[in-house]
């Protein structure tokens, strides 16, 4: 009681709402039953293998990858698009131009192209070096199309992820067999 009064909080132990009287510096009046059963924790449910989401966390790893390896030498180094540092090529992450997670541009190989993690993530992505450095690899009308993606909403097929990660797969064995010729 507070003043008397009986006042209601959580209960510690279950987190139910409970009335509780303020005595001794005790809060849990109340009687838990079955004290001794452990906790269930709601397991995460698992994705079908073919499902959506599982293809697209597939095909986003091919596409992540060969975007970054596009412009790596021989020896796998390559540079920031938006700070020139020099990497190798598995220590820079796949930079859009357009930021988000938007089907519309999510696999667009024009728009991805290594930048490290302070760019891409702490920086916002450096739009505006990103978008000289794309103007001179792609041209100014590449870059207003890449643009034009923004507003456009797309869902994608199993079959179209399917497809896709048979592209990229393919085109990170041709880049692999470019790379032993040298």
């Amino acid at each position: 009681m507070v003043n008397g009064l009986p006042f209601t909080a959580y209960c510690q132990s279950c987190f139910k709402k409970r009335e509780f009287e303020k005595k001794q510096n005790t809060l849990n009046k109340h009687k838990i039953k079955n004290e001794e059963k452990p906790i269930k924790y709601l397991k995460p449910k698992k994705k079908e293998k073919g499902s959506i989401l599982d293809l697209k966390e597939k095909c986003w790893k091919l596409c992540s990858e060969y975007n970054r390896r596009k412009s790596a030498g021989k020896k796998g180094f390559t540079v920031c698009v938006t700070c020139k540092i020099k990497r190798h090529w598995k220590k820079l992450q796949a930079g859009h131009f357009i930021p988000g997670r938007n089907n519309a541009y999510l696999f667009v190989d024009d728009g991805i192209w290594p930048q490290c993690e302070g760019c891409n993530c702490y920086e916002g992505g450096k739009i505006e070096a990103y978008e000289l450095f794309l103007i001179g690899k792609v041209g100014n009308i590449r870059v207003k199309q890449l643009k034009a993606l923004k507003t456009i909403i797309r869902s994608f097929t199993e079959k179209e992820l399917e497809e896709k990660i048979e592209d990229y797969k393919q085109k990170i064995k041709e880049f692999d067999k470019h790379l032993e010729k040298k």
